[in-house]
Parts: C-alpha cells; sequence; structure tokens
C-alpha cells in the first residue's frame, strides 16, 4: 500500500516539476518579449518544484520500517528515482535560460549570467 500511495503522490510531484525545463525551453525558444517574460514568471515560480523533490526523502524513514526486504529495494529505488528527477529537472530548467541570457542583449556582461542565475 504503502508503494502505491508513493506513486501518487511522488507522480504529482514529478509533473510539478517538469514545468520550469518546459518553460524554461520555451523561453529560450520565443522571440516575442511579452511571452518570454511570462514564460520567465512561469519558470521562476515552478523552479523550486524541482529541488522540492529532494525535500521528501525524510518520508523513507518512518516507511521504511513499514516495509519488508524486497518492499524496502522498491522503495529505495522510489526515492532514489524522485531524488535524480529533482536533480535532472533542475539542471534541464538551469541550461535554457542560461543559454537565452547569454543570447539577449538584456543583461550586458555575459560574466553575470551565472551569478544571476545563482541568486
Amino acid at each position: 500500500m504503502i508503494l502505491l500511495n508513493n506513486i501518487s503522490w511522488m507522480g504529482w510531484n514529478v509533473i510539478l516539476a517538469l514545468i520550469p525545463p518546459i518553460f524554461g525551453w520555451l523561453l529560450f525558444i520565443t522571440r516575442q518579449k511579452v511571452l518570454k517574460v511570462v514564460f520567465a514568471l512561469i519558470w521562476f515560480l515552478f523552479l523550486p518544484n524541482t529541488l522540492y523533490l529532494i525535500t521528501d526523502l525524510p518520508h523513507i524513514i518512518w516507511q521504511w520500517h513499514q516495509m519488508h526486504h524486497a518492499g524496502q529495494i522498491v522503495l529505495a529505488l522510489q526515492y532514489i528515482t524522485l531524488v535524480l528527477i529533482g536533480l535532472i529537472t533542475f539542471l534541464l530548467a538551469l541550461y535554457p535560460v542560461e543559454k537565452a541570457l547569454l543570447r539577449s542583449s538584456w543583461l550586458k556582461k555575459k560574466s553575470l549570467v551565472s551569478l544571476f542565475l545563482l541568486l
């Protein structure tokens, strides 16, 4: 039951984590300034959902003791997958925005792009 329950809430969190990479790429490929602003805002608002997946790790502690050995292996794989998806979606969300900033005339000093993204 725990493993099936995890699939539902983990699935929802993964869907939310996919929003920033999608809108990051939309930001990169669009040429219309209004759409760029809208896509950047959506990207910015949903970016925390990517790394938020890592904060779900404490759930494994109380679930671990309720599972038998085979279930613990599947449970560990669920959480490893969740963390990897969080890290990958975060990187995939940053990459197109970095490329868009490097390409834009908005940021004059291209050396500040990395600093801007870190902030």
